[in-house]
């Protein structure tokens, strides 16, 4: 069904019964079963993507400076929440990448990024009191 037959059947409904179609979701998450099934829909994807076996000519990589798991999950909520969503189930774009990998630095003071990016292109790490 295309996005705008839903929302027109959501907004039919909650003409029709005064209850806000975000109440049902957020009542249908407190069921695991709901959980459960969001999982196997995210592992089938994943299960299906075709392997790439081409040898690559570049790479782009997307670095992102104090981007951890609860930075990126907080963004993710906020993002759902602007769309007037609760947030939890809303996905980033760069979540969307078919490979993504998490990287931590530690104990690496810097005040100037560019000069870090060299140090991260060459595998070294510096600190500066």
């Amino acid at each position: 069904m295309s996005e705008i037959f839903i929302n027109y059947l959501c907004s039919i409904f909650e003409e029709m019964t005064n209850i806000p179609i975000s109440y049902l979701l957020i009542e249908a998450e407190k069921i695991p079963k709901f959980w459960n099934d969001k999982a196997r829909e995210t592992l089938a994807a994943a299960m299906n993507l075709t392997p790439n076996i081409n040898k690559a000519k570049n790479l782009i990589l997307f670095l992102g400076d104090g981007m951890g798991v609860t930075t990126i999950t907080a963004a993710r909520i906020y993002q759902g929440q602007l769309a007037g969503q609760p947030g939890e189930e809303n996905v980033l774009e760069m979540e969307k990448f078919p490979h993504v990998a998490l990287s931590k630095v530690r104990m690496v003071i810097i005040r100037n990024t560019p000069k870090y990016l060299t140090f991260y292109q060459q595998s070294h790490t510096t600190q500066k009191f």
